[in-house]
């Protein structure tokens, strides 16, 4: 389509404002309005990343920003996602498209040296299988017909995903430990994520884990995955060597773990 057309345009709103503007696409660059209300016009070549982010949302990084712009439709924002995309692989590509430490960090939401933790405290896992044992009580009180089929289902599954998953991430990788094991991953080394009954099923070049819808803190290792993934599709170089691990770092320091700490949502350099 870009071969056919000298200009195509578009239109979208952006957050905090219902006013309808214009984004056009040319060989040359890029033109559009901010959710400020400011003119961005740029070469193809500064633009960063370009995502279909989720439903009607596209979303624009240039020079570290990422533009938001919403379209009228799931079907109208794809659309607009696959013309820029087409547009953008048209221009002359720079020499190297590598994702940096910084961008990595805005996807998890972290600082370049900063630690993404996910998982949960000790005594919140405790509280968890309390309140199951108390639920367990409560329903034989009632109904002492119950059997105990389904009770024990709940606290075999929640003792599994609430208590013994947990997920580290940085500008690296990622480092997920479950069921005592513990396994280190670097971003280029994601290959796929795909829907669970219980979350997301993550596959690497080393094997696969599961990565609880519920797990404090995971939605930004989702949303750093989709994009991860997103970058890989278009090309981009990412990170090849994985994180090293707790275990390491304090057979290094003489330092505890933070698997044996209480482990928490966390921006903090263990």
């Amino acid at each position: 389509m870009a071969d056919e057309q000298a200009v195509q345009r578009f239109t979208y709103v952006t957050e905090g404002s219902p006013r309808e503007r214009a984004l056009e696409a040319r060989r040359e660059g890029l033109s559009f309005v901010d959710a400020t209300g400011q003119p961005v016009t740029v070469d193809w070549s500064q633009v960063e990343f370009i995502c279909h982010r989720r439903r009607c949302v596209v979303e624009i990084t240039v020079a570290g920003r990422t533009h938001c712009l919403d379209r009228p439709t799931p079907a109208a924002a794809g659309d607009m996602d696959r013309a820029l995309r087409r547009w953008w692989a048209e221009a002359e590509p720079p020499p190297e498209r590598a994702a940096t430490p910084e961008m990595i960090a805005g996807w998890l939401g972290i600082e370049p040296d900063g630690v993404l933790r996910c998982g949960v405290t000790p005594w919140l896992w405790l509280a968890f299988l309390g309140s199951v044992v108390f639920w367990r009580l409560g329903l034989r009180w009632w109904e002492p017909g119950l059997t105990d089929a389904g009770f024990l289902f709940v606290l075999a599954t929640g003792t599994a995903l609430v208590g013994l998953t947990r997920v580290r991430a940085d500008v690296d990788g990622l480092t997920v430990r479950c069921f005592g094991r513990r396994r280190c991953y670097a971003w280029s080394e994601i290959t796929t994520s795909r829907f669970h009954l219980l979350g997301r099923v993550v596959r690497t070049t080393r094997g696969a884990f599961l990565l609880p819808d519920h797990l404090p803190g995971g939605e930004k290792v989702r949303e750093a995955i989709r994009r991860v993934l997103a970058a890989r599709h278009e090309g981009w170089r990412l990170p090849t060597t994985a994180p090293v691990s707790d275990t390491a770092l304090s057979r290094l320091t003489g330092e505890a773990t933070p698997d044996e700490r209480a482990l928490s949502v966390s921006e903090d350099a263990p």
